[in-house]
């Protein structure tokens, strides 16, 4: 209920910014009216209530009960509005066309839940979290910020800034001290580009002495960060079979880690490429609208020569 009671609001906030103050005062002056209605009805139901609390009191055999409770209400009554009024004389304009937009879409509770789900599924598009057990009432954690494209670490309880993208120069898996899988801006996912990650820690084990314990699991992201070049996400810390599920949900979860890190440091390269393409299209477009010129003896052949020499950089 409360979910859907902020949902109302937030609802609310939005309609009103674009709304006129010419409207706001429009319905404000609706809201005030109706408000002096409600008084004037609270107001008789008062003045009857004392009405009948008097009759109560001469009304022979256990009236006077009548007249108590009769008369108890009309005090009621009469404290609520002078409170009421209290109150609504503090409003302003805003606050009263607030609470008339709030009310009208709670009476909308489809168009509520609608919008709840609106909202959590464009801020499960925008944000990522990456949950790491740790312990039984502890745990690690990654944020992703798809919007901004930024990656934070929560690591034994420590939060770390937010890095860009382009701020992770590498990373490398490791699995009981051996280094399994790395990665890097512009380089293939070497060890776990044709088998997986899975994989690749399987076949790592392989070609070394058989080993059916795991210690140690961890991920190591090397940031473009003087103060910080590097951070260790654990993610076994403590001997674990290689044949239990626990291994099997943390080779999983590496390997969702390794590819949220590919992907974020594969942005650098992408933009890269892309700002070079529009470099290059935009030399071969100038080149061509000057060979227009040349062919429309707008320019003489030596000008033409010295531009596209200043448009090549030669």
């Amino acid at each position: 209920m409360d979910v859907i009671k902020q949902a109302a609001k937030d609802m609310a906030k939005e309609e009103m910014k674009e709304m006129p103050n010419e409207v706001i005062d429009m319905y404000a002056k609706e809201e005030k009216k109706r408000s002096l209605i409600f008084y004037v009805l609270i107001l008789l139901c008062s003045v009857v209530m004392l009405v009948c609390g008097i009759v109560g009191f001469t009304i022979p055999n256990g009236g006077y009960i009548i007249g108590i409770f009769c008369l108890s209400l009309f005090v009621i009554y009469l404290i609520f509005i002078i409170w009421k009024i209290l109150v609504d004389k503090k409003k302003t304009n805003k606050d009263l066309v607030f609470e008339r937009l709030e009310r009208k879409y709670l009476k909308k509770p489809k168009l509520i839940k609608n919008e709840i789900i609106s909202n959590q599924l464009e801020m499960v598009n925008k944000y990522r979290e990456i949950v790491i057990p740790k312990g039984l009432f502890s745990k690690n954690k990654i944020l992703i910020n798809n919007d901004q494209k930024t990656i934070s670490f929560d690591i034994n309880n420590f939060k770390t800034k937010e890095y860009k993208f382009d701020e992770i120069i590498k990373y490398e898996l490791s699995e009981n001290g051996n280094s399994v899988v790395k990665g890097s801006a512009g380089k293939a996912l070497v060890g776990g580009l044709f088998f997986g990650l899975g994989g690749a820690i399987i076949g790592s084990s392989m070609s070394r002495k058989v080993n059916n314990k795991c210690s140690q699991l961890s991920i190591i992201v090397f940031l473009n960060d003087q103060n910080r070049p590097y951070i260790t996400i654990p993610i076994i810390t403590i001997e674990t079979d290689k044949s239990s599920l626990e291994y099997k949900n943390a080779v999983s979860l590496a390997q969702e880690i390794c590819g949220i890190l590919e992907f974020a440091i594969n942005q650098r390269t992408l933009q890269s490429y892309s700002n070079n393409s529009n470099i290059e299209m935009s030399s071969k477009e100038q080149l061509k609208e000057l060979k227009e010129m040349l062919e429309e003896n707008l320019i003489t052949q030596e000008e033409y020569e010295i531009k596209k020499k200043q448009i090549l950089g030669l």
